[in-house]
């Protein structure tokens, strides 16, 4: 039988990207338009473009998925219906998905709509992949933290497409559980607005670095591998980047591909790849988590681009540059990086002429350049760009409405929340979660009306050799890790047999496909990581199976007020896990340490886990009478990361019970809005 080969998807950001992406030979093209996409800062694209570029890439033979990978807040359900009737009509390929929700409302109203459950989603075991296939998607993107071998198992099993990331940046944290964007500032990478926080010069110490800024992953060396395991879909990253990157990677890895058995046409292309214009390169976990190294260069400034030199001087027009590493020339595109290694804004170069010593170089504008700037080429013109810009969309568009006719009555049944337990009944009141069963000791009341614990397997497996544990046996909540790897399933199965035998029956995930691990009846609640920010979300969360769910971190009041629900937990104190990664940190467990602006974070490290956590802890004591008045009636107390004090937990107590703020704590993006 001759090989098939996977589908090769490539980015387009911008319209000459499109065009690039087509001419370099992609199967498949992936692209935002200006709602709900993950990648905001792009140029992306209108609808009515949308409904020029289908036809057209459809007459050549391309596909064409359009990203709709981000959370969708109560108030703009209206839009979504819009956006999808327009979807519907215009006919992509397939549609990329992160909000739960979204998908409810694809799958109850738009039926015809092909849906990928993105990489936001965190899928990364064979469970997840059967959650996705139950509410309806066609194909898996999965989390871009897993090994090959994790691949070949999950791909073994499954019953739809999967789709990997094989080039282009990564990030620091799993896809979808960064908070950290959102915590300093509002705008969430789960919503686009990602400021690149994991990109930042830290200081521990007397020493700094860049503790959390991956290099780019490349994984052309051992594409024959990832091609074997039976991968449907490879994905190039790179909608912020320019048409020329797009070209040259996708032509890379389609010679490739077209080549799978010449190891020395691949070598080439792999070399290729190394001045992509790019970070240095990584294979990430592909050949194994205990294996992995370099993932992280903390020694080295965290931008894209190949460094030149440094400012030696500045003057109206430009600047001299020494220590030139790299040809120069017109056109192409520069960044500046402050000596702390800060990425700064880009020029076009306009004029360069050398002597035996520097260079003298113009640009469109100079005015923000500085000595000591260190430089980078991030572009070169290519010789195709002129092509790329003048080329044109031929074809007849798609006729489409603008308006969803019937969006009022369709957004009245979605908008109203569900009843998701159908027997458990939680009174109103506090919830206690822990990580460290040493809190249990100074927990001498029943103002808890449950006690959710998150331990690994090793310190589950002995529950029951805990007196603390089994006294409180009736309100305890165990709560599963955030991740899960393949190899694991079968041992949490067993431990969640070994709990169940012994009493529990109440559970807490952390991911929506982890509620396959336990019987249609049980009480399972969804952690926040499980994003549940509209009404919409809630209905999925009911047809799975949920009794209750948390709400989000980055949530804010208004949001939660029009999206409340009986069944929902707010968190009213937590030390917020900003990245929660498979990476080790560049700095010992238990560090603290500062970014270039003065914010503090501490690192823990847990069961195969690192966490990058908020100094200042998010508090909403003083909001409760507020909460309660719009229907919240659940309140959970976070102490993970917490070591156990009794005078903490005292002060956290009175604080919720006089409605006043815990001092030294934050809002987060409560009253300020999640944008």
């Amino acid at each position: 039988m001759p090989l098939k080969l996977p589908e090769l998807l490539a980015p387009a950001g911008s319209l000459e990207a499109f065009h690039a992406a087509i001419e370099a030979g992609a199967d498949a093209i992936f692209l935002g338009t200006d709602r709900f996409n993950a990648r905001l800062r792009a140029k992306n694209f209108s609808l009515k473009t949308l409904s020029y570029l289908v036809p057209y890439a459809h007459s050549r033979g391309v596909k064409l998925h359009v990203t709709l990978n981000t959370l969708v807040r109560q108030p703009e359900l209206p839009q979504l219906f819009d956006t999808l009737q327009a979807l519907e009509q215009i006919g992509p390929d397939a549609l990329i998905v992160q909000d739960l929700g979204a998908a409810f409302v694809l799958s109850r109203y738009f039926p015809k709509l092909v849906k990928h459950a993105s990489t936001q989603m965190a899928v990364h075991d064979s469970i997840g992949v059967d959650a996705m296939r139950r509410m309806g998607f066609s194909r898996v993107i999965l989390a871009r933290e897993l090994t090959l071998d994790e691949m070949r198992k999950i791909s073994a099993v499954s019953k739809v497409e999967l789709e990997v990331f094989v080039h282009g940046a990564i990030c620091y944290s799993i896809s979808g559980l960064c908070l950290a964007s959102s915590y300093l500032g509002g705008a969430s990478g789960n919503r686009g607005q990602c400021t690149q926080v994991c990109r930042r010069r830290f200081t521990c110490g007397e020493s700094g670095g860049f503790y959390f800024s991956p290099r780019d992953f490349s994984a052309m060396t051992r594409l024959r591998e990832i091609v074997d395991a039976g991968i449907a879909s490879l994905k190039i990253e790179g909608r912020m980047r320019s048409a020329e990157y797009v070209y040259d990677v996708v032509s890379s890895y389609r010679t490739a591909l077209d080549n799978i058995d010449n190891p020395e046409i691949i070598s080439a292309a792999s070399e290729k790849l190394e001045k992509d214009f790019g970070r240095e390169k990584t294979l990430f976990f592909l050949d194994g988590v205990d294996s992995a190294k370099g993932i992280v260069s903390a020694g080295k400034p965290s931008g894209t681009g190949i460094e030149i030199g440094r400012v030696a001087s500045v003057n109206e027009s430009g600047f001299s540059l020494d220590r030139v590493e790299e040809d120069l020339s017109i056109g192409d595109r520069i960044r500046f990086h402050s000596p702390d290694g800060e990425e700064g804004k880009a020029a076009k170069v306009t004029s360069v002429s050398a002597n035996a010593k520097q260079s003298e170089v113009k640009l469109t504008d100079s005015s923000f350049v500085k000595h000591g700037d260190t430089v980078y080429i991030v572009n070169r013109r290519h010789e195709k760009r002129g092509l790329w810009e003048k080329a044109e969309i031929s074809g007849t568009p798609v006729k489409f409405r603008e308006r969803h006719r019937d969006a009022g009555r369709l957004i009245a049944a979605v908008g109203k929340a569900p009843s998701l337990t159908k027997s458990l009944k939680l009174p109103p009141g506090y919830i206690l979660r822990i990580d460290d069963i040493g809190w249990l000791d100074i927990i001498d009341s029943q103002k808890f009306s449950r006690i959710i614990v998150r331990l690994s397997a090793r310190d589950f497996d002995r529950f029951f050799s805990d007196s603390r544990l089994v006294r409180n046996r009736n309100r305890i909540v165990a709560a599963l890790p955030y991740f899960i790897p393949e190899d694991d399933i079968e041992m949490w199965r067993g431990v969640i047999e070994k709990l169940e035998s012994a009493g529990i029956c109440e559970w807490m995930v952390s991911q929506i496909g982890h509620r396959l691990l336990f019987s249609r009846d049980a009480v399972v609640y969804a952690d926040q990581s499980v994003w549940t920010i509209n009404t919409a979300a809630q209905h999925t969360l009911a047809d799975a199976g949920f009794s209750f769910f948390v709400n989000s971190f980055e949530d804010d009041y208004l949001n939660m007020k029009s999206a409340v629900s009986p069944d929902g937990i707010l968190p009213i104190f937590a030390y917020v896990p900003l990245f929660i990664s498979r990476v080790h940190f560049a700095v010992k467990h238990g560090s603290h340490v500062k970014d270039n602006r003065g914010q503090g974070f501490m690192v823990e490290a847990s069961d195969g886990l690192y966490y990058t956590v908020g100094e200042q802890p998010y508090c909403l004591t003083h909001r409760l009478d507020k909460m309660r008045e719009a229907g919240v009636r659940h309140f959970m107390i976070d102490l993970s990361f917490c070591s156990p004090d009794r005078n903490s937990l005292n002060e956290i107590l009175a604080a919720a019970d006089s409605g006043t703020k815990v001092p030294g704590t934050v809002m987060f993006n409560h009253k300020a809005g999640l944008r």
